[in-house]
């Protein structure tokens, strides 16, 4: 088949499957095939995470095209944005720039030690920005608030409830403002020398939950009280998440509540409702007061067992970054593993850092086909058509020849014409480089058929209607 051929076919191919190129990893698939070969079209979706693979790097290209497609971004916490008391280097900046490009952030954190206003004072503190004052809080959706949520629901209709806390002052102020009164916070040693003194320690009455959060002072006396409480007809049992390590700076951990939960169910012999990632109920939450479209949202967290399972349990895009607790060989290990729950856990695509984010948000490059790349600062320096320092490859942002060109261009791309498209050379002026002094002829009439061909597929805005990203000092373009 000719290359022209190919083009053709390829375009009656991609009309019947709709509009799949919305997704991320359409601008690398039509490069592939603009080159030809079905092997090598596959090894690009493959590379661009197509639905032939999953975990893939997000790369500045792909991040642009991603965050075209969604509306909200979902973060983990702790190990995302910070690790303890420190700040991921970079993350406040990539916070501050998805703000700044009107992206929606919430915060989804099974760490029940806060109140949702704590945790926006610590976004505020470490320079990630959100609501103060009256509104602080609002982006916040942490277990201690959603596991209020839940027991409001669980115990609606109940007179004066109470619930025994094996956890955080902050878990006991959230269940208190939904009108739960907590019990048990705080240190409780042993009392007596032996079990029949540990069994007569006295009880409170109307105690319908026992809840199991993050407990610094979690002791034998605790578990048993909790075994009695949850003896009684009727007593539920809740806890906020299983996470069983929390990470802090240098690469330490501690143990996490999971490793509490577990105790207690063992001891009562049952399961515990749990209410954090991957818990579909703390994704509702979020979702009833944002009313969040699924599939315009972004998971990213660092644990594939929690943040990742939640954004594929939830039908959402997710983000794995490398700095808290799990690993690339993680990952690995649940792509070949033969356990259907393990293969779940496989985020869409991965990041060292969120930092890594920064380069799509400050518009250094733009995700288009055929390696078309947009220079904003050189555009603005210059004006439109008045040459300068940006490739040619830039001129349909800042060159009033593409007008012209661009409207008699032959439908193909340049590549399915045997014409290839010069790359992008760094430094110099000409034809190679080009900055619009060269012949709209030759480099014009490419570069318009390419853009007239991205434009029909929708990978392009057409002409007159604003471009993907605004020039990255919010200055409007010319």
């Amino acid at each position: 088949m000719s290359a022209a051929g190919a083009g053709r076919a390829w375009r009656r191919a991609a009309a019947r499957r709709g509009r799949w190129w919305r997704r991320p990893a359409a601008a690398a698939a039509v490069a592939v095939v603009a080159r030809g070969g079905g092997g090598r079209q596959r090894e690009a979706m493959a590379d661009a995470g197509g639905d032939d693979a999953r975990c893939v790097r997000l790369s500045a290209e792909r991040a642009q095209t991603l965050l075209a497609e969604v509306d909200t971004l979902l973060f983990d916490c702790d190990g995302v944005l910070w690790r303890g008391e420190t700040a991921v280097p970079g993350a406040p900046e990539a916070l501050t720039a998805l703000r700044t490009r009107g992206k929606r952030l919430g915060f989804i954190t099974n760490n029940s030690s806060k109140t949702r206003e704590a945790y926006a004072e610590k976004l505020q503190r470490l320079g990630f920005g959100g609501p103060a004052g009256s509104g602080a809080g609002l982006e916040v959706f942490g277990t201690a608030y959603c596991t209020a949520l839940y027991l409001r629901q669980r115990l609606a209709g109940a007179r004066a409830p109470k619930a025994y806390v094996l956890g955080s002052a902050a878990l006991a102020t959230e269940l208190e403002a939904v009108g739960i009164t907590s019990v048990g916070v705080g240190p409780e040693p042993l009392q007596g020398d032996g079990p029949d003194a540990w069994l007569d320690a006295p009880l409170e009455p109307d105690v319908r939950a026992v809840v199991v959060g993050f407990d610094p002072h979690f002791s034998y006396m605790k578990l048993t009280k909790a075994l009695r409480y949850l003896q009684q007809p009727g007593c539920l049992l809740v806890g906020t998440n299983m996470d069983n390590r929390l990470p802090l700076e240098n690469d330490r951990f501690i143990a996490g509540t999971g490793c509490l939960v577990r105790a207690v169910e063992m001891a009562a012999q049952r399961q515990a409702d749990i209410i954090g990632k991957p818990s579909r109920f703390i994704f509702d939450c979020v979702s009833q007061e944002y009313g969040i479209n699924p599939e315009r949202t972004v998971m990213v967290g660092d644990r594939l067992d929690t943040d990742i399972l939640l954004g594929v349990t939830c039908g959402l895009k997710t983000i794995l970054t490398l700095t808290g607790v799990s690993t690339l060989g993680d990952v690995k290990s649940n792509q070949e593993s033969d356990c259907v729950s393990k293969r779940k856990m496989v985020p869409d695509f991965y990041v060292d850092s969120i930092a890594d984010l920064l380069p799509a948000l400050q518009g250094e490059t733009q995700a288009l086909p055929w390696g078309l790349e947009s220079c904003w600062p050189a555009a603005a320096a210059v004006g439109p058509g008045r040459g300068g320092g940006c490739g040619w490859r830039a001129s349909w942002l800042c060159s009033q020849a593409f007008q012209a060109t661009a409207a008699d261009s032959p439908s193909d791309p340049p590549e399915l014409q045997g014409v290839p498209v010069q790359p992008n050379r760094p430094g110099g002026c000409g034809p190679e480089r080009g900055d619009h002094q060269g012949d709209p002829s030759s480099e014009q009439s490419q570069l318009g058929s390419a853009v007239r061909w991205a434009e029909r597929l929708c990978l392009l805005p057409p002409r007159g209607a604003p471009g993907l990203l605004p020039p990255p000092d919010g200055a409007p373009r010319s």
